[in-house]
């Protein structure tokens, strides 16, 4: 036939000569096409990415550990755990040979017969129905191409395979393959992959385990057990049965063990999933810090596959707790605002109810609910009464009471998208080392925030203890020195300021330790008009390391006294260190040094930050301020410290800005782990409701999570070092003068030297006076002669000179 074709259209050629022509035109063809895709292929591809395939098939990622090498989260764009060949079950190896590349041990880069054997499978099917890339191939494809379906992208895949067989051994390559390939759930590699779906090692997988670990890969949404089981088990049982064909087990064993595996596997599905899906990461906010640091050093993509270790100073135990507390008091004042809000909503929905019946009876009034329900009420108290004789001419009964359902839904429903925030900073006094740092209530792609060092808040009554360093280091005051809390009101450009406690009551004449104790504002307020602005901002400045700007921004007025100064929790601990480092302050530390995945040192942070520390207040004045933080915690507002069970030595501070918008509490112990805690909404201007102070709430979070921090150790007591220059002296708690003998409450003071009080208490010497002139006009009435004459009234009347 093929002849008569020949000598029909090519009379003068013939057969042996075409077949001769087509050969040599094909292999000229060939080697022009060969010459031309090499020099194109070499052109665009450099050989020597083969010698980084491992970096590039098997990126690392950034794993970030606490201050004692403990693990705290890892960063990836893929969850990958690499193990080396020698770490892989032989099941495994088999069982990917056996499904992947029966040959893959033989060949050196390509199989020719499996490209023979593909093509003529397809030619003869008339679609593609079997691929002929070998392991190698697949890896090639995986790393250095696009994965287009073009011939050229098959070729640029070969020639690469062919590269790779000369720079690595076999082991190397299975190695780098199995490390590399995807698994669904987000699991890159054999380990990771076998973690997740049986709980366990690679290196210890069973056949029928490795069985269905080699069926997942060809397609992970059609063939993973956690997604379609009867899938997943066609595909093991096909490799099963491919690996008894080359040996690796019996025939009789396949059946026996599919069945056995997924007798028991198919029990465990869920719970294997359900581990997969709550693997919630620790310190969530301060990790992404530890990413933007790591990002803005050596950019973004070497966050994900450069493999960096980096050593932080977070205790992981420290973290676990400050979570657990710090977030249950935040859903305690969570429900306690949705309580009181929903109350408020409640009392007042008939003047609400007033607006949607004027808006449904008279259209063009556009009236809407709104917010400020007591503005509402104070504007539309004489109209209610006229709306109710509208709404009852017109029969608008209905009208009412829908508008109350709706308010009342409406309302409620943003009362629970209101969400109280939270932060927690603590950080070793000694060395500024950042142990524990909540930034929010839950990390999410939209909740990013952290509100530990971001956050700007106003400080309240926390400001207090720095006020009165101020006053107690320039020696214009003492923690005796005694006001008067009164009302008082201030006047300038016009206006009247008339500060008030929180209570709104006065408790008259006090000593200044207690005025920190009760957190008197009128108190706060009468010392900073004794030592003055200019000396306020002067401390401030050193105390929160303020730029000029800033400064006189939050020192500016007599309010000032009342905490306006805003700062971030971060801040607010720093500058608390001052205390228990007897007057200086400490630069925050948070990551101590980043190695590369070979453990060199690539930064040493430590070294990089300024540790000079910076002189704010004298150690006397650090002394001092810290016993009368002692008593506001033992005796004061921040007693609920106490009642949650933590009675280890503390020094603290509570505060609460106006109108219940934000809750403080700030201590530290003996050990000089300050804690900074603050709650509130993001929004500045909405109030957590009454009574949401930082004496309800923040400081029973201290209290609880000071208690599970110490629970297997003593808690050292503050020690507060200094040379010289304190002296003591016992006063009258009252007048906060040197005590008399007729002083009903006594305590012992300390004093910078040259500050101590110099004059008795007149006090109770005028009521003692006074009580003894009325006894001697009582003797004298009754003219009793022998008593005037006796020892007794000669007793008492020197008793009495004396004062």
């Amino acid at each position: 036939m093929i002849r008569r074709i020949v000598s029909l259209f090519l009379p003068n050629i013939t057969l042996k000569k075409l077949v001769v022509f087509i050969v040599i035109s094909f292999v000229i063809f060939s080697i022009f096409s060969g010459v031309f895709f090499g020099i194109l292929i070499i052109s665009l591809y450099n050989p020597d990415d083969v010698k980084n395939l491992r970096y590039l098939a098997i990126p690392e990622p950034t794993r970030v550990y606490d201050r004692n090498g403990r693990l705290i989260s890892e960063l990836f764009v893929e969850r990958r755990i690499p193990v080396s060949f020698n770490q892989i079950s032989r099941n495994v190896i088999n069982a990917f040979i056996a499904v992947e590349d029966e040959d893959f041990f033989y060949h050196r880069g390509i199989s020719i017969p499996r490209i023979v054997k593909a093509m003529i499978k397809n030619i003869l099917s008339g679609r593609i129905r079997e691929g002929a890339s070998t392991i190698t191939q697949q890896l090639a494809k995986r790393i250095y191409t696009s994965g287009d379906r073009n011939i050229f992208r098959k070729i640029v895949e070969m020639w690469y395979a062919l590269q790779i067989e000369k720079e690595y051994s076999k082991q190397e390559i299975m190695e780098i393959y199995l490390n590399q390939i995807y698994f669904g759930y987000g699991a890159y590699g054999v380990e990771t992959a076998s973690r997740i779906y049986f709980g366990k090692s690679v290196s210890s997988l069973d056949v029928a385990e490795a069985a269905l670990l080699a069926a997942i890969p060809k397609g992970p949404h059609l063939y993973s057990p956690f997604v379609n089981v009867p899938n997943a088990q066609k595909r093991q049982y096909l490799v099963l049965k491919r690996m008894a064909s080359l040996g690796f087990v019996s025939e009789s064993e396949v059946d026996r063990l599919y069945s056995e595996f997924w007798s028991k596997y198919l029990p465990r599905v869920d719970t294997l999933k359900l581990n997969v899906v709550n693997n919630q990461q620790v310190a969530p906010f301060f990790v992404e810090y530890v990413r933007q640091v790591i990002a803005k050093m050596f950019g973004d993509e070497a966050v994900y596959k450069s493999g960096y270790r980096v050593y932080t100073t977070i205790d992981l135990d420290k973290q676990i707790a400050a979570e657990k507390y710090v977030l249950k008091y935040r859903d305690i004042a969570q429900r306690g605002y949705e309580e009181i809000t929903s109350q408020a909503i409640r009392a007042n929905q008939h003047y609400v109810d007033l607006i949607w019946s004027i808006s449904e009876l008279i259209p063009i009034l556009k009236v809407k609910t709104s917010s400020r329900i007591m503005e509402t009420k104070k504007s539309l108290k004489d109209l209610y009464y006229i709306t109710f004789l509208i709404s009852e001419m017109y029969g608008s009964e209905k009208i009412r009471a829908n508008s109350q359902s709706l308010f009342l839904s409406i309302s409620e429903t943003k009362v629970k998208e209101n969400r109280i925030e939270c932060a927690l900073v603590s950080i070793d006094s000694k060395n500024g080392y950042v142990e524990a740092m909540v930034g929010g209530s839950e990390f999410s792609p939209l909740n990013r925030f952290n509100r530990a060092i971001q956050a700007k808040r106003q400080l309240g009554s926390t400001f207090k203890p720095f006020l009165y360093s101020a006053g107690i280091d320039a020696k214009l005051i003492t923690s005796a020195t005694a006001f008067v809390d009164e009302p008082i009101e201030y006047r300038f450009a016009g206006r009247v300021w008339s500060p008030k406690n929180y209570e709104g009551d006065y408790v008259g004449q006090v000593t200044l330790r207690d005025a920190l104790r009760l957190s008197l504002n009128i108190v706060s307020v009468k010392v900073l008009d004794r030592i003055g602005l200019g000396i306020l901002r002067n401390y401030t400045k050193k105390f929160f390391d303020l730029s000029d700007e800033d400064t006189v921004k939050f020192v500016s007025s007599m309010a000032s006294a009342l905490g306006i100064v805003e700062v971030s929790p971060l801040e607010l601990a720093v500058a608390t260190t001052v205390f228990p480092r007897g007057g200086t302050r400490v630069q925050p530390v948070m990551i101590l040094r980043i190695e590369d995945k070979y453990g060199r040192v690539v930064r040493d942070l430590t070294k990089e930050i300024d540790r000079s520390p910076v002189q704010v207040i004298s150690p006397q004045t650090a002394f001092i301020v810290t016993s009368m933080m002692r008593d506001a915690v033992n005796r004061g507002t921040g007693a609920m410290v106490r009642s949650v069970g933590f009675y280890g030595d503390v020094a603290g501070k509570t505060g609460t800005t106006s109108y219940w918008r934000d809750a403080w509490f700030i201590g530290f112990t003996g050990d000089g782990l300050v804690t900074a805690i603050w709650y509130g909404f993001d929004k500045s201007t909405i109030s957590m409701g009454r009574g949401m102070v930082g004496g309800r709430i923040a400081a029973p979070a201290f209290g609880e999570y000071m208690r599970d921090i110490y629970r297997n150790r003593t808690v050292p007591s503050i020690d507060i070092p200094y040379q010289s220059g304190i002296s003591s002296a016992e006063i009258c708690e009252e007048s906060g003068k040197l005590a008399t003998p007729l002083c009903n409450k006594v305590r012992v003071e300390y004093f910078l030297t040259g500050t101590e009080p110099t004059d008795k208490c007149d006090i109770h010497l005028k009521d003692y006076a006074k009580t003894k002139d009325e006894d001697i006009l009582k003797f004298e009435e009754k003219k009793d002669k022998d008593f005037l004459k006796s020892d007794d009234f000669s007793d008492f009347r020197d008793d009495y000179l004396k004062f």
